[in-house]
């Protein structure tokens, strides 16, 4: 497991760049929430 505090700052830096992008602010952390947690997924089932 990764340390919460850098997967926070990840998902944060994420959706600050779809809020760029035109996104509202709460479906920006909410996509980037289900990118980090699917990449978090494939990460532990292939390592």
């Amino acid at each position: 497991m990764r340390d919460i505090n850098t997967v926070r700052k990840a998902v944060a830096t994420m959706a600050n760049q779809l809020y760029k992008l035109g996104y509202s602010l709460s479906q920006a952390f909410k996509t980037a929430w289900k990118r980090v947690k699917n990449s978090m997924k494939c990460r532990d089932s292939h390592g």
